[in-house]
């Protein structure tokens, strides 16, 4: 078997198998298509998402033929369309395929069932990544009552809700309100991952930089300083996070001309 990681060795195992599933079952058969899904997950793993894309939508009408419409794998391979035009970079083509997926998962599976809720944050994403920032913080609004009712409030899918409505926030230029909402997550964060979790680190950059965005600039480098060793010990002294995070107390020490542009180290 390929090692854990090979996906050029995992695809070329899959496509022998595929030959042979092809010959013995034909080529509708639910086993065969589960391998023609899995070699477009092998592509997609790799980076080849022009590939990976046209593998899913080759196998999409053997599964909408043989499965049904609104079959589970049917709706998945919709999604891992919908996904592969994203990473390519195609948002708007993306967000209308998740659109499709939302109407047919929320149809079959109800309003509160994760396959949905997964599928509405991707829509909301989508939204974000082609500039509809308001638009964006609506949508991840609107789930955000049923992630609480259905995973709780500390669930890491609820989290991420309430950060990506924190980060829409600061992109349409509500630093306050955003800077709040980051606060509002963050012992939840602490809680759950601990006060040294990367994902805890990032939430704790995003509060510092929207109060330098608002001028808060003494109380962002107090919290820049605070967070420096957690910084160094965790992801160490020459990570890109660390890094920005030494520049923004420079700059606002003096010591540099200007501020970081385009830190990316809210990004994740």
């Amino acid at each position: 078997m390929a090692a854990r990681g090979d996906h050029t060795g995992a695809e070329k195992e899959f496509r022998h198998a595929l030959a042979k599933q092809t010959r013995a079952l034909g080529r509708d058969h639910p086993d065969t298509l589960i391998i023609r899904f899995a070699i477009a997950q092998e592509m997609a793993a790799r980076g080849d998402h022009a590939g990976a894309e046209k593998a899913f939508q080759d196998v999409l009408p053997h599964m909408q033929r043989t499965l049904g419409e609104d079959h589970p794998d049917t709706l998945a391979t919709r999604f891992a369309i919908a996904q592969e035009m994203a990473a390519r970079g195609d948002h708007a083509g993306a967000e209308d395929g998740f659109r499709a997926v939302f109407a047919a998962r929320q149809r079959t599976l109800g309003a509160d069932h994760p396959d949905t809720l997964i599928v509405r944050f991707a829509i909301a994403q989508e939204m974000a990544a082609r500039g509809d920032h308001a638009g964006a913080e609506n949508g991840f609004r609107g789930m955000l009552p049923q992630l609480q009712r259905t995973l709780g409030a500390d669930h890491p899918d609820t989290l991420a809700t309430r950060f990506a409505i924190a980060r829409e926030m600061a992109a349409r230029g509500d630093h306050a309100g955003a800077e709040k909402e980051f606060r509002d997550v963050l012992p939840h964060l602490e809680r759950k991952l601990g006060r040294d979790h990367r994902v805890t680190l990032i939430l704790w950059f995003s509060i510092a930089r929207e109060m330098a965005a608002r001028g808060n600039y003494a109380g962002a480098e107090g919290e820049f300083l605070d967070m420096l060793p957690h910084l160094r010990r965790k992801l160490g002294p020459d990570h890109p996070d660390t890094l920005a995070a030494a520049e923004w107390i420079d700059r606002i020490q003096g010591k540099t001309a200007s501020f970081p542009s385009g830190v990316p180290a809210a990004d994740g």
